[in-house]
């Protein structure tokens, strides 16, 4: 064997090592989607895909479709270097500057979590001079859309990348708070959130963390969060994550994944590329529906609630 051959092996040894090493064990996952779907330029509405869907002894896992207006579509995918890597197939752009578009999709019962972590590859969108409008990339609501959690872009931030101005969010049942801070940069970042529960004490709070651009595989590696706020969520009838959404003014997003462990949540998403199933005007509709009611809800109960100072 000449030596440019052995090295070539043990170069694809390496990197086959690698990718095993990122890989989710699967065990903590409770439901991710790469968006690795075809063909690009496709709507997103319909779509079905995802690492895991719920077997039937257990309801974790994504129960509907994507729901999505017809301009969040199916793009190129979006990579982040840490992590040996992540980033496979496509992702999914929502809208544009003139064309502004949501999605959403329902999971299952994870309520017996005490620790949720959730992790996300993000594009900003545009910028529009003067625009009241917010792009939000990033949302989880409550299984009675008593509460969210969510991550929000200012779409009339002027002055380049480094003068976005973002905020995390959580309203919940006994009150709400956010707290606005920068994203620096330009390009994609990878956006890791833990989600510490309680619902053992009566109006207890959770709180939100999160970090940009992590590269730690342990919690204490990681270090202080970019920014952590706490509301009480979760409790009663409404005590889990029960629907994924977003909106966006060309901003871009993949390789989404919530699960109990900080290592599974880290790892590669390995999902097989799927077609976004051609949908009938009439069913486009009974997906758009949905949507459309928690779009409508979410925008009124925003303008509802004060943030505090």
């Amino acid at each position: 064997m000449n030596i440019l051959l052995k090295r070539n092996l043990l170069g694809g040894l390496t990197i086959i090592a690698l990718g095993l090493a990122t890989l989710p064990a699967g065990a903590d996952i409770i439901a991710g989607d790469g968006f690795n779907y075809t063909p690009q330029d496709a709507s997103l509405s319909g779509a079905n895909g995802g690492s895991v869907s719920p077997p039937a002894t257990s309801p974790l896992g994504w129960i509907t479709s994507w729901s999505a207006d017809s301009t969040a579509t199916v793009g190129v995918g979006l990579t982040y270097s840490g992590y040996g890597g992540l980033g496979i197939g496509n992702s999914v752009t929502l809208g544009s500057v003139v064309s502004p578009a949501d999605i959403g999709r329902g999971l299952g019962d994870s309520s017996s979590a005490s620790v949720v972590w959730m992790r996300m590859l993000y594009n900003p969108g545009a910028q529009v001079a003067l625009s009241v409008d917010t792009a939000t990339p990033f949302q989880f609501s409550t299984a009675n859309d008593a509460s969210f959690l969510n991550l929000q872009r200012t779409v009339g931030a002027v002055g380049g990348d480094e003068d976005h101005i973002y905020a995390l969010n959580m309203s919940g049942i006994t009150g709400a708070t956010s707290d606005p801070f920068e994203l620096t940069g330009s390009g994609t970042r990878m956006l890791l959130f833990k989600l510490t529960i309680d619902q053992t004490t009566l109006y207890a709070n959770e709180t939100l963390s999160l970090w940009v651009n992590p590269t730690s595989v342990t919690e204490d590696g990681l270090g202080g969060a970019t920014v952590q706020i706490s509301a009480n969520i979760l409790e009663g009838a409404d005590d889990y994550l029960a629907a994924f959404s977003a909106a966006g003014f060309g901003d871009r997003i993949d390789e989404l994944v919530l699960g109990t462990s900080l290592g599974d949540v880290i790892g590669q998403l390995n999902d097989p590329i799927t077609s976004v199933p051609e949908a009938s005007g009439p069913m486009m509709m009974l997906l758009a529906t949905p949507l459309v009611i928690g779009a409508i809800w979410y925008r009124r109960r925003q303008s509802a609630w004060a943030k505090p100072a």
